[in-house]
Parts: C-alpha cells; sequence; structure tokens
C-alpha cells in the first residue's frame, strides 16, 4: 500500500454508481443485482483517504487515460465485482481502452461527461452506471505527497513552503483543469519519465527555481518549485502529551517566511540525563523526556523550554507508539 497515514489508518469511499444510490435508472432496464456497484480511479498522491492506489474516481485529462475499477462495496477497499460484464459507453466524452477483470481503462477524447455502463453480458441490460467527465488539461504544479512514515513530513503551509536542495525528495505533479478540479492522465510523464505511480516524481535540485517538464494529455504543462539550501529558524509545530512522561514534539524548518519541506533535522536532549527518540514517529518530530530540547534543521539551530509548549491531546489515542517499547536495531532484525 503506497500511502500510510502516519497516526492512523482510514480507508476512503468509493464512488456509488447511480443505481447503488437511487436505485434502477428510470431510462434503463436493470439486470438482477444486490444492491449497485461502487467505483474507483487513480488515486492522487496527495490524497490521504486513498488506499492501493485507489480513490473516487477524478476528471479524466482530455487525451489522458485513467483505469477505473469496478467494486461490490461502498469502500476503496472493497472487493471487486466479479461477475462477468460487458462495459459499455453512453457519450462522447469517453472511450473505451481495455478491459481488464474489474478494471477498465478509459481514455478523454472529448471535452464534456460521459456514463460509463456496467451491463449484463447477452442482454444488455445494466448492473449500474457512473458519469464520469472529461476536462482539457490547464496547467501543473508540484504539492508535497500524503502523509507517509517513508517520506518527509507536509508542511503545516502547504500553499507558501520550498524544498530543501541535494536530497531526494518525493512530489506530487497536480495536474488541473482552468477550474481548478485535478485530473488524472496515468500516462502523464515527467522529463520524459513515467511516474511510479503515476503522478508521484523524486526530485533532487540545486538552489534556487527548478522547472519540471510535465506532459499530460498530450499538453506541455511546466511546473517549477523554488529549492534552498539555507534555513534560517526551525519552529515548534505540534507537542503532544504520550501519557507515558514523553513528549511527541514536532518541529518545522523556515527559509525567510516559507516552510522547507524535506529539511533535514536532528533532535539532541537539553540535558546530560534527558532522552530523545525518533524511531516510530514521522521525520521532523520526536519523542522527549527532558527540560530543554535543541533541534538543529540545516543551518538553524533553536534550543526550546518544553513546558512553554502546552501539549495537545494523548499522542496514543492518534496511534502512537510508547517510546519506551520501540524495539532496538537488533531486536527489530
Amino acid at each position: 500500500m503506497r500511502r500510510i497515514l502516519a497516526l492512523f489508518l482510514v480507508t476512503g469511499c468509493a464512488a456509488q454508481g447511480e443505481r447503488a444510490q437511487d436505485g434502477c435508472p428510470s431510462d434503463e432496464i436493470c439486470a438482477p443485482l444486490d444492491g449497485g456497484l461502487y467505483f474507483v480511479g487513480a488515486a492522487l498522491g496527495d490524497e490521504e483517504l486513498a488506499s492501493d492506489d485507489w480513490a473516487a474516481p477524478h476528471t479524466t485529462a482530455l487525451g489522458g487515460r485513467q483505469v477505473v475499477r469496478v467494486l461490490h462495496g461502498p469502500f476503496v477497499s472493497s472487493p471487486p465485482f466479479v461477475q462477468p460484464f460487458n462495459a459499455g459507453l453512453r457519450g462522447d466524452a469517453l472511450a473505451i481502452a481495455s478491459l481488464d477483470g474489474p478494471d477498465i481503462g478509459i481514455v478523454g477524447v472529448a471535452p464534456g461527461s460521459a456514463y460509463l455502463r456496467i451491463v449484463q453480458p447477452g442482454t444488455g441490460d445494466l448492473y449500474d452506471r457512473i458519469l464520469l467527465p472529461v476536462a482539457p488539461a490547464a496547467r501543473a504544479s508540484l504539492v508535497q505527497p500524503a502523509l507517509r512514515f517513508d517520506a518527509p513530513r507536509r508542511t503545516g503551509r502547504l500553499h507558501d513552503w520550498v524544498i530543501w536542495a541535494g536530497r531526494d525528495l518525493p512530489l506530487v505533479v497536480a495536474v488541473e483543469a482552468s477550474n481548478g478540479d485535478r485530473l488524472v492522465d496515468d500516462g502523464m510523464t515527467v522529463n520524459g519519465v513515467a511516474g511510479r505511480p503515476w503522478d508521484l516524481v523524486t526530485v533532487r535540485a540545486t538552489p534556487g527555481p527548478v522547472t519540471l517538464g510535465v506532459v499530460a494529455g498530450g499538453t506541455s504543462l511546466p511546473a517549477t518549485i523554488y529549492a534552498t539550501d539555507l534555513a534560517t529558524d526551525v519552529v515548534v509545530d505540534g507537542v503532544a502529551a504520550t501519557g507515558s512522561g514523553w513528549l511527541k514534539m514536532c518541529f518545522q524548518a523556515i527559509s525567510g517566511a516559507r516552510d522547507i519541506y524535506g529539511a533535514p533535522y536532528a533532535v539532541f536532549p537539553g540535558t546530560p540525563t534527558g532522552q530523545v527518540q525518533t524511531a516510530g514517529v514521522e521525520e521532523g518530530c520526536a519523542f522527549v523526556r527532558d527540560t530543554y530540547v535543541t533541534v538543529q534543521a540545516g543551518s538553524a539551530a533553536r534550543t526550546f523550554r518544553i513546558d512553554q509548549f502546552p501539549a495537545g491531546k494523548p499522542a496514543e489515542a492518534a496511534g502512537a507508539v510508547d517510546p519506551a517499547a520501540a524495539p532496538g536495531e537488533r531486536a527489530a532484525l
């Protein structure tokens, strides 16, 4: 599973077919089926409530492709629909490129929308249908990925940030229509290479502006981000009590007035008897048991008196582990 929420596991909702939502459409003859069907498409890399790269379908980019999976349940993790079926369309905005079990490859061929119809073989009677939109790609930008243990923690200001230079950082390429709707083209390329998964790229930048060559739906959409190797400050970004004498503290490096995504952090106890642990917690956070704590983020370092930061709700209520129970490296192997 690519997207693992660092503090709690959640599975998102699939999109309801019209029959699942309101019963058999009045202009259709429906095949026997218990309830209706549900649909998922490609998840966005910054989408928290996703599972195994699936989410409720987003708009398909004009000239782009998306795989839609048919499910027999309301959640992204629900079982696929396994009865034999044919897939058809009503409307001119889409074309069907492939059919592989419950997975249907669709291509956006005209702006607008079209019904994807799941029908009974032989009779053509409807199991369920969903209206799927298509829009031209207007722009692309780089955004921070969903919270994961194998990536830097998201910054608090998602629209006013820079990346740390000289480090391999995962970034999501966000493709938008002119009205701001997010688009999917799972054949999108960045600097001539397809993402793995489709919208996730790894960037190592030198300081200054970095522009990536994005092509989605056959349209060139340059995306620019700024990189820095200078942190001017580091601040406390959140404190939570663990209930066992430890505090979970998170920190944020800043360059000027902008948050830094991907800055390296080092956390040290402020007294000889103090304790700090970073295992089992998101990057940029630490479990701390001391009066003071010192944090270094790149070239910036600060020492904080811990009792100046009132703790929020207990960390274990959100799924954090007790640091005292974390195994050593040898025990973990």
